[in-house]
């Protein structure tokens, strides 16, 4: 009797319509799929934009294992959809970038075909919205094609629970495929750099790598430079990505800094990371392995030989982070 009083709490009445405001607050109140999917049902030739990217988000965020999902959960998702298809044209920066977080998450990977009309329309908009766009949508936009493409290509799956991924993203056709939107993306993240976070950088390297984009040299510099600002607050498996990234797309960071960072991560990020695995074994023994090499003496002096090794090893450690890759979580 509780719980029926509580759901009738929580559902409007299926001839009710909601406010926009008070029906984004009780799509985040929904504590699993079945509210979901109720909600959407009574309230979906109501809701508007902020609507629709609410639910896309809150659907990722309950949750990214598949088993805990209906067996219809992906023509759920392709029913919002739908319903957010009319109202793109309305979407901000920020409920493009969180409707496309929100189907990377999940492993709704269809969208980055660029052959739904869906995302025509999201592209559309989103080259109308780049002037307006901040480094956290782009880096959200940018992670997202990147998870969704390299998921359907066989090397990630979020939704299935298996995060290995492939050092090297085989080149295919992607929603960033187009030279046009591909540069002005890149231009709006050369212009929003200075206000990111290290998450934002690191991520976006990654981003770049496994999209195999290839910025500017000017645009490389800066992200480095932005990555070197954010050398102090960079997490570990930051760090990594970073390390992957730039041996991926052929940086050659300062090695001062590079040299400073890794020892810094080394005595104070990878023993707190080795005492929470176990401290034997696995990624982190691993990971702790590869830092040593790469900040061992000479590093910046030694053979062309020695040089290829590390930036091996680079790699491995970039492969080992995104199997742990933090999901960025932003509200609508």
């Amino acid at each position: 009797q509780q719980q029926q009083q509580q759901q009738h709490r929580l559902m409007p009445h299926p001839f009710c319509t909601l406010d926009p405001p008070i029906l984004t607050y009780r799509i985040k109140q929904c504590k699993d799929w079945h509210d979901a999917a109720v909600l959407f049902a009574q309230q979906s030739q109501c809701m508007n934009h902020i609507n629709c990217a609410a639910m896309m988000t809150h659907l990722a965020q309950l949750g990214t294992c598949i088993r805990t999902r209906p067996v219809n959960w992906r023509s759920f998702v392709a029913q919002v959809l739908a319903t957010s298809k009319p109202q793109l044209s309305s979407c901000s920066p920020r409920q493009l970038s969180n409707m496309v977080w929100g189907l990377a998450t999940l492993g709704y990977n269809d969208w980055t075909s660029g052959s739904s009309s869906w995302t025509a329309h999201w592209q559309e908009q989103l080259q109308r919205q780049l002037p307006t766009a901040n480094c956290r949508d782009i880096a959200n936009i940018l992670w997202a094609v990147a998870t969704s493409v390299s998921s359907s290509s066989g090397g990630r799956g979020w939704a299935g629970g298996s995060r290995q991924e492939p050092l090297v993203l085989q080149q295919q056709q992607h929603v960033l495929s187009d030279g046009r939107l591909q540069q002005e993306l890149l231009s709006a993240l050369h212009r929003e750099l200075p206000n990111s976070s290290p998450q934002d950088v690191s991520n976006t390297l990654w981003a770049l790598a496994t999209l195999h984009l290839n910025p500017t040299p000017e645009l490389q510099q800066y992200l480095v430079i932005t990555a070197q600002a954010h050398s102090s607050a960079l997490k570990l498996q930051e760090v990594a990505q970073i390390l992957w990234a730039v041996a991926q797309l052929k940086i050659q960071p300062p090695t001062e800094w590079f040299r400073e960072l890794l020892l810094k991560q080394v005595s104070h990020g990878v023993g707190g990371e080795l005492k929470q695995c176990g401290g034997v074994g696995g990624k982190c023994q691993q990971r702790k392995g590869v830092t040593w090499q790469l900040v061992s003496p000479g590093g910046g002096q030694q053979q062309q030989k020695q040089q290829q090794q590390q930036q091996q090893q680079v790699m491995a450690a970039g492969s080992a982070a995104g199997q742990q890759k933090e999901q960025q979580q932003y509200q609508t």
